[in-house]
């Protein structure tokens, strides 16, 4: 956020973190947050509370969540979170049974909140 000087730099940061997490095909109007962007907007938050926002929309939970087994949503956020795929079966059981015991909201802060997410993104 500290390189955002004008709208439309923000218009493009939160444009690309509707991409990145709801997926090119998915980006239409009536997906959007404006409580998250207006929050964002105005530096109420950072980039990274933005993302896990809209990883606990009810958007992303309708969309990915509800519509996928917890093998394949830890395998949908690692590439739209951290921009990778999962090391392999075993990383995905782990965190199946992250979703199982905290549910998507506790997967998502899991995910934002960990170093691996932190060192590659920062706030």
């Amino acid at each position: 956020m500290s390189d955002v000087t004008s709208d439309t730099d923000i218009n493009e940061l939160i444009w690309a973190a509707y991409r990145q997490i709801f997926s090119e095909h998915l980006i239409l109007e009536t997906y959007r947050q404006p409580f998250l962007e207006s929050q964002l907007r105005n530096r109420a938050i950072t980039v990274r509370d933005f993302v896990r926002g809209l990883g606990k929309s009810e958007v992303y939970r309708e969309l990915v969540g509800e519509t996928n087994s917890n093998y394949r949503l830890v395998d949908i956020t690692f590439k739209r979170f951290l921009g990778r795929a999962t090391y392999g079966k075993d990383e995905q059981i782990s965190w199946s049974i992250a979703i199982a015991t905290r549910g998507l909201n506790g997967f998502i802060d899991a995910i934002v909140d960990g170093e691996e997410y932190r060192q590659n993104f920062g706030d």
